[in-house]
């Protein structure tokens, strides 16, 4: 019996053994690339700055690498506040997470080091509404299917050439090495001085309060928040304010007595707190022209150097 295989087969095998191995090479390559760059710090080893959108990710791998003095936790208030006037000391890192929700924040303590000499925790009211599910958002431990995947990723090496690209050019990275937001880009979209856009954009603002109501669950982790922040050693905590507009429609909506009795489960809970509320901070101009919500950079600044560490010396 004749086993020979025919001659018309060997190129049919030819081509699939080269294709094999032409895309065995193009993903090595970008598992190389995606590795060796880490835009997104998956595997904590981004040296090229941070230039994408992953902002837990590289707040993450910021606490564990950046020397501090103190941390800042919160949301995207606290994020934009521009933590580098407040040097010298204490060096802070800026560990505001935009969108985070009170049980991000507690997340967030578990990877806060263990010999940080300060913590502060800016809370703001809408950390514990309903508007979203609950549940922690900040990335969970990878395994090792969620490592190969995000190592092969197509998007990754997309966020690898733009990585590599902007640290060619020279261009500013979204985030500093010690966490603070470069709000270059926010003061050039929202701090335009539009007046019929600044009237739809509070009138949407608004239309989002309406449905707001504090939630029970999340009001209920302040306390497991002063026990996590108790643990790790010394802490500030303050309220930030509402933005006047913000505050009158809050009491418009009847909304006023929930934010008041918030605020006095956050007194209950953290004796010692700063409450802004309805102190000059407020003040509109304080705030970006078309974002209620976020105040300057160098007025996040002034709420932490003014009000909240002279609590240091008391």
């Amino acid at each position: 019996m004749n086993t020979a295989t025919p001659a018309s087969e060997n190129p049919a095998r030819h081509y699939v053994a080269t294709l094999g191995g032409v895309a065995g090479m193009i993903l090595a390559l970008a598992a190389a690339l995606n590795y060796w760059v880490d835009a997104n710090a998956y595997f904590g080893r981004n040296t090229l700055g941070f230039f994408t959108s992953a902002e837990r990710q590289f707040k993450i791998l910021g606490l564990a690498r950046h020397p501090q003095n103190a941390v800042l936790l919160g949301n995207s208030k606290a994020a934009l506040a521009d933590t580098s006037l407040l040097r010298p000391p204490p060096v802070f890192f800026n560990a505001g997470v935009g969108g985070s929700l009170v049980e991000d924040v507690l997340a967030m303590t578990k990877h806060l080091p263990h010999d940080s000499p300060l913590i502060v925790v800016a809370l703001d009211f809408g950390q514990f509404g309903n508007e979203h599910p609950y549940g922690e958002n900040l990335p969970p431990a990878f395994t090792w299917h969620e490592w190969l995947a995000n190592l092969l990723s197509r998007d990754a090496v997309g966020a690898s050439v733009k990585t590599l690209a902007s640290a060619v050019w020279h261009l500013p990275p979204t985030y500093r090495d010690d966490g603070t937001f470069d709000a270059t880009g926010w003061y050039a979209h929202y701090d335009v001085p539009n007046p019929a856009a600044r009237v739809e954009m509070v009138a949407a603002h608004n239309a989002r309060l309406r449905g707001f109501q504090f939630s029970p669950q999340r009001v209920a982790l302040l306390q497991p928040l002063h026990d996590a922040l108790t643990a790790h050693g010394r802490f500030l905590v303050y309220i930030l304010p509402a933005e006047a507009e913000e505050m009158s429609a809050l009491v418009n909506l009847g909304l006023r007595p929930a934010y008041d009795d918030w605020r006095r489960r956050v007194r209950e809970v953290f004796p010692d707190v700063v409450d802004l509320t309805d102190t000059p901070f407020a003040d509109p101009k304080n705030y970006f022209y078309l974002d209620i919500m976020h105040p300057y950079p160098k007025i996040g600044a002034r709420m932490i150097a003014e009000t909240v560490l002279p609590q240091l010396r008391k």
